[in-house]
């Protein structure tokens, strides 16, 4: 199972805290600045940051709390459960020294009037 989806965030937002047992998450900052405080079971914390173009990668087995960092904050999130009873590996590595980069085009969103 997987999600996705664009949250954004006030800079004065109220903390979000959320216990992640089973899946993981990836976040993209968009606009603004990410900052997650992230606790383990023995009550450990550390602080993340992410700016924009910056992701981090949530793994499972952690609590996690948004919190608020004084500006307006767009992010990309995704989640998802580890499939564990089919893990795929590769045979052997692969090689992309004869592929082509891909061709990105910019898309320019007239809702928002930003380049995405």
């Amino acid at each position: 199972m997987s999600c996705e989806g664009i949250c954004c965030l006030r800079a004065d937002h109220a903390p979000i805290r959320w216990l992640q047992p089973d899946f993981e998450q990836i976040r993209l900052c968009l606009s603004g600045k990410l900052r997650l405080l992230v606790e383990d079971s023995h009550s450990e914390q550390t602080i993340i940051e992410a700016l924009p173009g910056e992701g981090v990668y949530l793994p499972a087995g952690y609590a996690y709390t948004v919190e608020p960092t004084g500006v307006d904050t767009v992010f990309f999130w995704t989640f998802g459960t580890p499939d564990q009873t089919n893990p795929v590996e590769a045979p052997e590595p692969i090689s992309v020294e004869n592929v082509p980069p891909p061709k990105f085009e910019p898309h320019f969103d007239t809702a928002m009037n930003n380049r995405l």
